[in-house]
């Protein structure tokens, strides 16, 4: 399909350049005399003596002037002869009948050599360049293609190491949360413990020296009450009397 292509565009390009070659060879044909011209020409110029050549005046007659062509006209008018001046005849050269022959065989040599050119040569060399292009795109399609394919591929594989980087991080923040919480619980209750036994401790200790004091207070108490009583009323009164009415007090204060 492409070889037709592109035979058809070459000939539609060199078709008008061979008819121009082809006129232009009927041109330099049809130049020169023929053979009957010359012959007519030979028969005039040996004409009988005494006789005036075909289509010349008569002796003793001036031939009248002809007016010029707008052709010669302009030829003159620019200093140039009008009988050697391109389309200074009767017509275009290529539009005379007389020479349709030379011109119809010159466009078909012309045409042949062009078209045996063609399809051995240019045609067969533009086929081979449009299917090497063909093929290099495809190619260059395939590769695209490829590489567009392991690009999504590669895409796939990052989100799914993604997916699981995010799943074992996660699960390792979990398993630490989970650590440091059991960690914190142990060690609070632990310290709660170590706290409940220095809190037993010292409430003993402060439960034995408030027994102490309210022991050293009772003496000096029944010491100040014996002490008092000698000096007020003058009697004596003993440890156990002055403990048994301290005692009878502080029933009488709770």
């Amino acid at each position: 399909m492409m070889r037709r292509t592109a035979l058809a565009l070459a000939l539609a390009l060199l078709l008008p350049w061979a008819a121009a070659v082809g006129q232009e060879a009927g041109v330099d044909a049809a130049a020169g005399p023929t053979a009957t011209e010359a012959a007519g020409t030979g028969a005039a110029g040996t004409a009988a003596p005494g006789t005036a050549p075909a289509g010349t005046a008569p002796a003793g007659t001036v031939p009248a002037e002809t007016a010029p062509t707008p052709t010669e006209e302009r030829a003159a008018a620019v200093g140039l002869d009008p009988a050697e001046e391109y389309g200074a005849g009767d017509g275009m050269p290529q539009l005379d009948a007389t020479t349709y022959a030379s011109q119809i065989l010159w466009l078909i040599i012309t045409f042949s050599i062009l078209y045996y050119l063609l399809k051995t040569k240019a045609l067969p060399r533009l086929a081979d360049i449009l299917e090497a292009r063909q093929e290099r795109i495809s190619n260059d399609l395939d590769k695209a293609a490829a590489l567009r394919a392991d690009a999504e591929a590669a895409a796939e594989e990052y989100a799914k190491v993604v997916a699981e980087a995010q799943e074992k991080a996660g699960e390792a923040v979990k398993a630490t949360r989970d650590r440091v919480g059991a960690e914190i619980s142990s060690r609070t209750a632990a310290l709660d413990k170590e706290l409940g036994a220095k809190i037993a401790e010292a409430e003993q200790a402060i439960e034995a020296a408030r027994n102490r004091a309210l022991a050293e207070l009772e003496g000096v108490a029944v010491e100040a009450a014996q002490a008092a009583t000698r000096q007020l009323i003058g009697v004596e009164v003993t440890t156990a009397e002055a403990e048994a009415a301290l005692a009878e007090a502080q029933k009488d204060v709770a």
